[in-house]
Formats: structure tokens, sequence, C-alpha cells
């Protein structure tokens, strides 16, 4: 395992060591952070600074947001599980979704998990894992994800 630390993003999590990160993702891709292995894409993606506790003060509210991130092309696999991976301070919900793939006509699963952090200045994260749907069905990517959210902490 390796270690992911950013002061600037606020976070750490452990990772498997044959991922692979990208470099210069924010430009590329829009988003904080982004990973490989294989089919397997990995990313973070900081969605909000310091949220007002009323503004998500519910679990509807929170899946409200969710659904929002679900694209067109995108159908709902598996449904909002709210809390689903446990990180201190936090709460979060998750949507699995099916998807054609950007450069082939494959299908890929994506589980979004939206992370938010309730300690002193509340943050959102929106963490996106996508991999095959037998990868994902034979429960390799959602391993490594329960991995990942096992480790996470946010740095105060």
């Amino acid at each position: 395992m390796k270690t992911f630390e950013n002061h600037e993003l606020g976070i750490s999590f452990d990772y498997p060591s044959d991922w692979v990160s990208v470099y210069n993702c924010r430009i590329r891709y829009g988003v904080d952070v982004l990973m490989t292995h294989g089919p397997m894409s990995f990313g973070i993606m900081r969605v909000a600074d310091k949220i007002r506790n009323d503004v998500i003060s519910s679990n509807k509210t929170l899946e409200e947001i969710l659904r929002a991130t679900v694209q067109l092309n995108e159908i709902v696999y598996k449904e909002i599980q709210f809390n689903k991976y446990v990180v201190r301070d936090s709460y979060s919900a998750s949507v699995v979704v099916r998807k054609k793939g950007k450069t082939t006509d494959s299908v890929m699963t994506v589980e979004k998990t939206l992370l938010v952090y309730t300690c002193d200045n509340n943050q959102m994260f929106l963490v996106v894992l996508e991999d095959t749907p037998e990868n994902y069905e034979f429960g390799y990517s959602p391993s490594e994800l329960r991995l990942v959210f096992n480790s996470f902490r946010f740095l105060c």
C-alpha cells in the first residue's frame, strides 16, 4: 500500500501500490485526484468548500445532490445507500450507475460517493470509482474502494 496525502485538499488515504497516479488531472480531467489500474479508474473532486450545516442537514438533500451527478448517459444500477463507507467525522451517500465507456462501446460500472466532512468547516468530496461490470460484480473494485475509505483521513 502507498499513501496519498494532500494538505491543500485536506485529505489522506492509503491505496494499492499498483495504482498509477495521473499527473495534471485537474487540468486534463477536472478532478483533484485520479488514479488508474487496468480498466479501473479512481478519482476525487472537492465539490464545495465550507458547506453550511443547514444546507446539507438531511439525507433528502444529500440524495438530491448525488442524483444530480447522474448524467444522461448513465442508468442507476443500485439505488442510493447512506453511510455505506464509514469515515470519521463524516457522512456519505453512494449510488452505482452503469454507462458506456468513453473509448469503447463496453459498459462500465461507476460507483459515486458524496463524502461530507462535518468538522469545523464542512467540505464535500465526490469520490468516483469506474471499472468493468465483471470486476465490480466479483467484488474486486469494491474491495479496493473499501480499503481506501477505511484509511481515509481528513487533515485539519
